[in-house]
């Protein structure tokens, strides 16, 4: 496998930050209470993030932080939770809490991230006093604490507290030991290379089924999405005693871990790979593929490697993941799971409907995932994150190592487990246990069931938005989208020990490759016969025509492996109706650039990566558009005027709204759907296929 070019580049730069920390709590007068909501929102994140720097002070509010002599223990008084406070920071200083730049260790990180995030929820910052304690208690953690635990706390207050209003430093910019080579961290930082752990190079163990696709699973943005994910919707936070909503979170885990495996799938096709093979619990199997990570734990150190042929048979809980299995699967075939009480939570109705449909994914998906939102974490178990854990403690047996029993491969941490081809295989279990759960609905979709009575969609065009190469003659006829390789560069002066080398202003710059795609138009043409408007939702998809064979795939897996693409809401006036919407527009995208006004957060997925990467010659792919009616569900409707209320929401939920869409996630291709000649509708119906080819050029 190759990971591309890394360059370094040392450069040079002045940034001027206009805030300070104070050595103890004052009355706000830092906070200036005359700017409108959207100043103020943007001065608090940018003091937050300038806290980001961990080994190097590198503003003002740094350097003040380190020169302060704050300590929590001597406002106790002024915190809501002082036994909290009391609790975790004499801890933090008897040194009895992780270690600052220690790697993660099993079963620590929670322990130790969640009274952090207590005591920071908790205050009351829309008091200028509020602000001023909630900041300088943030930048004490940000000196004292595990710094990856400092970050997990810091990604859940953003996405809860300050949800919508603050937008964090990228995590590939606050730690790159994590995204990083590791040779390059090395040679930056001068330290030589573990004498007594093995260290090979990233592909040096190799595989059987081909080159996995690392532009894709190596691309920071997509890490950084899997991470935010995660700490978006943790799974052991006790939702009542936040007020947070966390509204589908099981349909959520089970539907955007889908969207990731089909999206991988995709990236199969574009490398014309084979399909991977699934995880399964039977005591023969082995997992084929090894794995040497590229990069560093935050204080530098390798993690741990696995070997090929590993097997999960070695893990002292196996047992306990196939009983887990077995009642799973049980509560599949009989339809429903069991509460602590004995209570029943039917998955389906016989008279099935999105509401209860909904309802019974929901509970199964939290079942799975092992949430406090699990009608019986001891009945049911933990079987996923389990399997993480499980693959994050197998070690190369051909390489005896120093490294702590405790310490984790990258299966068990977020940003680092898609890397690992093992992620995607464990998914596919997942996914396949969630398939069987959606199919066996009684209720089957069909052009009925999807209508949408005086809507028809009479054509979808696409058109380029920006410039690209010309291509060269084609013998498609269908529209083209191209994708291409690009260098872009990210900083990693916060993995620079040698704070003189940051002397100056200097900083470093590691150039590296990613895939990107050239932005383009969705161009509607809809009619409708209707006599008044329609408040209505677009959903668009896009998947693979053809399977790893070569020939077209069987139409349940076609459906199965269809992409959403974008979902947003319109108002459709009787007649004709034409309307352009832009791809770097979509509603499951990370915007790289917020307008004033609008949103923010740190979950989404990465705007670089919306398309497949597509082959030279042009993967052909078929795009889905329908149209359906916008309802409520739960007195929440999702308009045109509310929109930007929930960025990303069909990824990454919102933690206090119920979602603004009354159907399943994956609509309508989530479960078994039944289409006379689907591929002829165009102008016939509220939905159609078209065909589109993903050409990618070679531009490097």
């Amino acid at each position: 496998m190759h990971l591309g070019a890394f360059v370094v580049f040392v450069i040079t730069c002045v940034t001027f930050y206009p805030t300070s920390v104070n050595s103890s709590p004052t009355t706000g007068k830092d906070i200036e209470e005359t700017v409108s909501g959207f100043e103020s929102d943007h001065l608090r994140e940018h003091k937050i993030s300038s806290l980001f720097n961990f080994f190097c002070a590198r503003n003002p509010d740094q350097d003040a932080a380190k020169s302060s002599n704050f300590d929590p223990l001597n406002y106790l008084t002024l915190y809501t939770n002082p036994d909290t406070v009391s609790t975790f920071v004499t801890a933090l200083q008897k040194g009895l809490r992780s270690p600052r730049w220690g790697p993660y260790m099993s079963g620590k990180e929670r322990i130790d991230t969640i009274p952090m995030f207590d005591i920071l929820y908790f205050i009351d910052t829309s008091i200028p006093q509020g602000w001023d304690l909630f900041y300088n208690t943030t930048a004490y953690f940000s000196l004292k604490a595990n710094v990856r635990q400092f970050i997990m706390t810091m990604e859940l207050i953003s996405s809860t507290k300050f949800f919508g209003r603050m937008r964090l430093p990228r995590f590939s910019n606050s730690v790159p030991q994590f995204f990083s080579p590791k040779d390059v961290l090395w040679g930056i930082n001068a330290i030589d290379k573990p004498k007594v752990e093995h260290v090979e190079k990233e592909g040096d163990i190799s595989t059987e089924v081909g080159e996995d696709p690392t532009y894709w699973k190596f691309d920071a943005g997509y890490r950084e999405f899997h991470f935010a994910w995660n700490m978006d919707l943790p799974p052991d936070l006790d939702q009542p005693k936040y007020q947070i909503r966390f509204d589908r979170k099981g349909e959520l885990f089970l539907y955007s871990h889908h969207y990731m495996e089909v999206r991988y799938f995709a990236e199969l096709r574009s490398q014309n790979l084979p399909d991977i093979e699934t995880l399964t619990l039977n005591r023969d199997f082995k997992v084929t593929q090894g794995y040497s990570p590229f990069f560093l734990n935050a204080d530098f150190s390798v993690f741990p490697i696995r070997g090929p042929g590993a097997s999960l048979t070695t893990q002292d809980n196996f047992e306990n993941l196939t009983i887990w299995e077995d009642t799973l699967l049980k509560s599949l075939a009989a339809g429903y799971a069991v509460g602590t009480n004995g209570q029943r939570y039917p998955y389906h109705q016989i008279a099935e409907t999105d509401a209860s449909d909904i309802e019974g994914t929901d509970v199964f998906g939290a079942l799975f995932q092992s949430t406090t939102a699990s009608v019986n974490m001891d009945l049911y178990g933990n079987l996923h994150e389990s399997l993480h854990l499980n693959l994050a403690h197998l070690r190369d047996p051909r390489h005896p190592t120093t490294l702590p029993k405790d310490l984790m491969g990258v299966m068990d941490h977020a940003e680092s487990s898609v890397t690992d081809s093992a992620f995607y295989q464990v998914h596919y279990y997942v996914d396949n246990l969630y398939r069987k759960h959606k199919y066996a609905s009684p209720q089957v979709r069909n052009a009925q069931n999807l209508a949408y009575p005086g809507i028809t969609v009479r054509q979808v065009g696409l058109t380029l938005a920006e410039k690209a190469p010309e291509l060269k003659s084609t013998s498609t006829k269908f529209p083209v989208l191209t994708t291409y390789f690009e260098y872009y560069s990210y900083n990693v002066s916060n993995a620079v020990i040698d704070c003189h080398k940051l002397s100056s202003g200097k900083e470093f710059v590691i150039s590296k490759k990613r895939l990107n795609y050239h932005k383009f138009d969705y161009n509607f043409d809809l009619f409708s016969t209707l006599s008044g408007n329609e408040e209505a939702i677009v959903r668009v998809f896009m998947g693979p025509y053809l399977a790893a064979d070569g020939k077209p795939y069987k139409m349940e897996d076609f459906y199965w492996n269809m992409i959403e693409m974008d979902k947003f809401p319109v108002l459709i006036k009787p007649g004709k109706n034409t309307f352009t919407r832009a791809s770097s527009d979509s509603s499951i995208l990370k915007k790289d650039v917020i307008p004033p006004g609008e949103l923010k957060r740190n979950c989404g997925w990465p705007s670089n990566l919306l398309l497949p990467k597509g082959n030279q010659e042009g993967l052909h792919m078929k795009l889905f558009v329908i149209v359906t009616p916008a309802k409520e569900r739960n007195g929440v409707k999702l308009t045109v005027a509310n929109a930007k209320d929930y960025p990303a929401f069909s990824l990454c939920g919102h933690p206090y709204s119920y979602l603004p869409d009354d159907k399943p996630m994956g609509f309508p291709f989530d479960k078994k759907l039944q289409l006379d000649q689907p591929f002829e509708n165009v102008g016939k119906n509220n939905y159609a296929f078209f065909d589109v080819s993903i050409k990618h050029l070679i531009s490097l």
